[in-house]
């Protein structure tokens, strides 16, 4: 089982690794991949947020990211990464 993990996971790495080298050959910056990343996981972690509480408004949900990143920034340093 741990080998099949580890093989999807290289894969996963080898895969986006090619896909970064393609939007480079085509003109794309390291900030704009970077910049799409980033907005890309800003619109998941929304999406996750409205699924769980659709009754929230835009100002719950906004608040809900901020403490989601910030827990998940804090875990990042208490494991070096």
């Amino acid at each position: 089982m741990q080998k099949s993990r580890h093989h999807r996971i290289e894969q996963k790495f080898i895969e986006d690794r090619s896909h970064i080298d393609h939007l480079l050959k085509h003109g794309w910056t390291s900030l704009d991949i970077a910049d799409q990343m980033t907005h890309h996981f800003l619109e998941l972690l929304r999406e996750s947020i409205l699924q769980q509480h659709p009754e929230w408004n835009e100002d719950q949900i906004i608040r809900e990211m901020r403490k989601r990143t910030l827990n998940q920034k804090k875990l990042s340093r208490s494991r070096n990464i």
